[in-house]
């Protein structure tokens, strides 16, 4: 298999990085709503882990990185086998531009929830950044590993995760090996392919998304994929 040649991707991974702050401020939000908490006073007296993550949203909503950074690793600290935590003070961190420290909490978290789709998307993350950074293709296997935990677990992510491996210089069948035997993934990889100029891979990815809940989507991206590859054989 052709060795992808590593590049630099900080638009898909920042997109990753927000869509699960996000994911990780819910989760958080989710915890505790306690006023009380978010009146305490100082930076973090008193407070538990579920309401410092959530002061640490709302600071970081804010316009407050640094205090919203303080917020989540103390609430890291308080509750350090909470997965969700470690994903929120991560991605933190990457926003502030401590990549490596960033990594480390998500494989933190990988190694207590790995299968839970959005901290098995950012240890993806991680390991991609390993790759463009040593060239190393183990890295950029990792990834696809960590990758297709994550659309089996939440098949709906599968494009973002084309993307992410794409921008990386992945080749075609590492983009497709990253998409589980499950139609809905299927129906995202074939519309991720097509996105990409890449019919041929569209066209198998959707013949196996039988049984699919868009039937009638997965048709109208069957019909472009043919017309494209239709296209691409009658070209000079």
């Amino acid at each position: 298999m052709r060795r992808p040649q590593p590049r630099r991707s900080s638009g898909a991974l920042s997109a990753t990085i927000g869509i699960s702050l996000l994911a990780a401020a819910a989760d958080a939000g989710r915890l505790a709503f306690a006023d009380a908490a978010f009146r305490a006073g100082g930076t973090t007296g008193g407070s538990s882990a579920s309401a410092l993550a959530c002061r640490a949203g709302r600071c970081a909503a804010g316009g407050f990185p640094l205090e919203a950074e303080a917020l989540a690793r103390a609430a890291a600290a308080a509750a350090p086998r909470r997965s969700s935590l470690r994903v929120l003070h991560g991605s933190l961190l990457a926003g502030l531009g401590r990549e490596a420290e960033a990594r480390e909490e998500w494989e933190s978290a990988f190694a207590l929830d790995p299968m839970r789709a959005p901290v098995a998307r950012l240890a993806a993350a991680a390991a991609l950044a390993r790759y463009r950074e040593s060239g190393d293709s183990r890295e950029i296997e990792r990834a696809v590993a960590r990758l297709r935990i994550a659309n089996l677990a939440e098949p709906s992510g599968v494009k973002e995760g084309i993307f992410l491996l794409h921008a990386h210089g992945a080749d075609p069948l590492l983009l497709r090996s990253c998409v589980p035997d499950h139609p809905e993934a299927r129906l995202c990889a074939g519309q991720a392919f097509l996105d990409l100029g890449m019919p041929g891979a569209a066209a198998a990815e959707l013949s196996q998304a039988v049984g699919c809940g868009k039937p009638e989507k997965r048709e109208e991206l069957l019909e472009r994929a043919a017309l494209l590859l239709e296209h691409s054989r009658r070209a000079p």
